[in-house]
């Protein structure tokens, strides 16, 4: 007899009789105690908690009597099928005919939901609360949030699909048309740049031209990196040594996306032996070669290479807890000097990471904004953030003054960073 089939004759008796106490039929407390022992099988290889079987398949039992629920169409928007369902949460945990058993697992789910919900990050806590407590339109709560509704959508989505996954509840298995979800700008940010420089296929520019033509947001994000560009490549390109340039977005309080640059330089030889291999394998290289580390709440979005061209990547957890490494998995034909561009989101608010700007403590229409860096190397840096409209004070406390690129102005630091040495741009302005 197998370890599992023995835990299998061994727990039947005793989990019916939990199951049976949550759900309103034999039937069903038959389909869930099935439905417990093959998750637990799928999973048992992972099961590291001996001596405690018991509670292992109650909390698996317990998922199972939810998702039994959730078919009943008594949680109607936690299930998978579909992100944009009108109705209250609390509107759809009713059911009739309740007996008490089943009221105590709608009161433990709710309980349970909620906290989850408010486990959420900010934005993601207040599209859902918005949109299926308090019960109100997309529009209603892009007016309540002073956001685009795009971006409530975006939003209200990852926040369902965050509480479905740590509720277990599986896709709905009834076949359904394909529907082509609609973008937001959290799928457009991280190849805007891109776009500014002129590269991306003819379709994916048409695409995001579209997107821009209704998104004031991410067309003041792609003017602003088309003024910035030509400077950037005339002014952050110094001779015999790293550069590097961070350009960040503010586009919420706790949202901000980032577009940097750093360029590596490499001898004759080793560039023809890569570019050598890269022609022996079809025009690109798979591998591991190399990346750089970030804090974990910084999400990387894409990276490119000087022509446009895409390049894959995985990121990997660092010791700490605290930082992740992004290594290249695969790599094109390099120059003597290429230049590495990505795109990074951070959706939280930390003084810790990166960049952070955010309104004072000290005035109402204060704002205190600051970026930093410390590199491992010398380098030729700079920092730039693009000044909102209407700003006035701006006082610098680091940093080279504010660079003015026809409409566009920017504050901006910019300098040479000896090695390990911070880079900071810190100012404040009044809004």
């Amino acid at each position: 007899m197998s370890d599992f089939t023995k835990i299998i004759v061994e727990n039947t008796d005793w989990l019916y009789l939990f199951v049976r106490k949550l759900v309103k039929s034999d039937h069903a407390a038959e389909e869930v105690v099935q439905e417990t022992f093959y998750r637990a099988y799928k999973n048992y290889s992972g099961y590291t908690d001996q001596g405690k079987i018991r509670a292992w398949l109650c909390t698996i039992a317990r998922n199972a009597a939810y998702r039994y629920y959730n078919v009943d169409k008594r949680m109607i928007w936690l299930s998978s099928s579909g992100d944009d369902e009108d109705g209250s949460f609390f509107d759809t945990l009713a059911a009739d005919e309740t007996t008490p058993e089943e009221q105590a697992l709608y009161n433990e789910l709710v309980a349970r939901v909620l906290q989850l919900i408010a486990n959420l990050p900010e934005r993601q806590r207040t599209a859902v609360t918005l949109r299926y407590i308090d019960n109100l339109s997309i529009s209603e709560a892009s007016q309540a949030m002073s956001l685009p509704v795009g971006t409530v959508k975006s939003n209200a989505h990852y926040g369902l699909v965050s509480l479905r996954k740590q509720l277990g509840i599986l896709p709905d298995k009834t076949p359904t048309k394909e529907v082509t979800p609609m973008k937001t700008c959290m799928d457009f940010y991280g190849e805007l740049f891109e776009y500014a420089k002129g590269f991306l296929s003819a379709e994916e520019r048409a695409e995001i031209k579209a997107h821009i033509e209704k998104c004031p947001e991410c067309a003041n994000i792609v003017s602003a990196l088309t003024a910035l560009w030509p400077y950037l490549q005339k002014n952050v390109n110094a001779e015999n040594c790293i550069n590097h340039f961070n350009v960040c977005f503010q586009i919420a309080e706790d949202l901000e996306v980032g577009y940097v640059g750093m360029s590596s330089d490499s001898d004759k030889k080793t560039i023809d032996k890569h570019n050598a291999l890269v022609e022996k394998n079809g025009g690109v290289l798979k591998g591991e070669f190399g990346g750089g580390g970030r804090g974990k709440i910084i999400k990387k979005l894409s990276s490119y290479i000087d022509n446009g061209q895409k390049i894959d990547y995985v990121t990997r957890e660092q010791g700490d807890g605290i930082h992740v490494s992004d290594i290249y998995t695969s790599m094109p034909k390099l120059s003597l000097r290429t230049w590495h561009y990505s795109a990074f989101l951070k959706d939280e608010i930390d003084n810790g990471f990166g960049w952070c700007i955010k309104q004072s403590e000290l005035a109402p229409n204060l704002y205190e904004a600051n970026m930093r860096n410390d590199f491992g190397s010398a380098v030729h840096t700079a920092f730039f953030i693009p000044l909102p409209e209407g700003a006035t004070n701006i006082r610098f406390k680091r940093g080279s003054g504010i660079l003015e690129l026809g409409e566009q102005r920017f504050a901006f630091a910019q300098r040479f960073a000896a090695q390990n040495e911070r880079m900071e741009l810190e100012f404040t302005f009044n809004k």
